[in-house]
């Protein structure tokens, strides 16, 4: 089962009159990039919330925003000695540079800790019940990837099965390719060798070009790589994102050797085909945990 990196969960949780909305959001990213936007009483329990949210997520840019409103208005009150440092810098600042100090009273007092809310603090009671909260969240959020992996999976397990069923038309074709291949080389041979020419250098010259376009080994190894992409596919690991990227490389390098080998306007064709099917499983791979 394949899960998306892209995904959305909200919850919404009543602590002791503090009421909490948590809302994750992810999108694709090769690497975990969180971004948290949480209340100050919250702070101190950062680290915390990133250690969750790392093990549970893995990978992608995802967003955590956790808001909260109070039931009762919070009471303030103000660090003086954080003011008061604040106020005589910037005063000096504006002295110095000769401008006009304005109302500093106002500069100072959005400066952060300057203005603190009193007894806005969560105990560890109420963290556990908000980290239940966000647990919910994520297993919301886990829920939209795996919908959105399944989509993804369907169309990958589609198109792999044509890049597959392309290669057996190609099998099937290599006998005749070979002959006509070898045929177009002798008549070209016929053509421009001197009279007295050896006979058995120029056969085996022939046959040395021949084997140089033969395609069996890329054939072999292209089913190969195929059988394992729908291998990694069905395995029970959660993230296999970057697996599956690593075999898609492999994959459009046999590719690119059929359509280097060809020499065969309908082979180039085919080529191409699984080239067009190759390059989007890309896009959705990218888009895979």
């Amino acid at each position: 089962m394949l899960r998306s990196m892209t995904g959305f969960g909200k919850c919404t949780i009543m602590i002791n009159g503090k009421n909490f909305s948590a809302e994750l959001r992810s999108l694709n990213s090769k690497f975990l990039d969180l971004n948290l936007k949480i209340p100050a009483l919250l702070r101190e329990r950062e680290i915390d919330l990133r250690s969750l949210l790392s093990e549970k997520l893995i990978r992608g840019k995802a967003e955590l925003v956790i808001e909260l409103q109070s039931g009762e208005k919070a009471l303030y009150s103000i660090n003086r000695n954080a003011f008061k440092k604040y106020y005589s810098e910037l005063e000096s600042l504006a002295d110095d540079m000769n401008i006009p100090a304005g109302n500093l009273l106002d500069i100072v007092m959005r400066i952060p800790d300057v203005l603190t809310a009193s007894g806005e603090q969560l105990s560890s009671k109420e963290y556990a019940a908000l980290e239940k909260a966000i647990d919910k969240t994520v297993a919301m959020l886990d829920d939209f990837r795996i919908k959105e992996g399944n989509e993804l999976q369907r169309e990958m397990i589609k198109r792999i099965a044509r890049i597959q069923k392309i290669s057996s038309e190609i099998k099937k074709t290599e006998g005749t390719r070979k002959a006509q291949i070898r045929e177009r080389l002798r008549q070209k041979l016929n053509e421009l060798r001197p009279v007295n020419s050896d006979e058995m250098r120029l056969e085996q010259e022939l046959i040395f070009y021949a084997e140089r376009l033969d395609i069996t080994e890329e054939l072999v190894r292209l089913e190969s790589h195929c059988s394992y992409f729908l291998e990694v596919i069905a395995d029970k690991e959660i993230s296999k994102g970057k697996k599956l990227s690593f075999i898609t490389q492999e994959i459009g390098r046999e590719i690119n050797t059929l359509g280097a080998k060809a020499n065969d306007a309908p082979l180039q064709k085919l080529v191409v085909e699984m080239k067009e099917e190759l390059e989007k499983i890309k896009e959705q791979v990218n888009n895979v945990l």
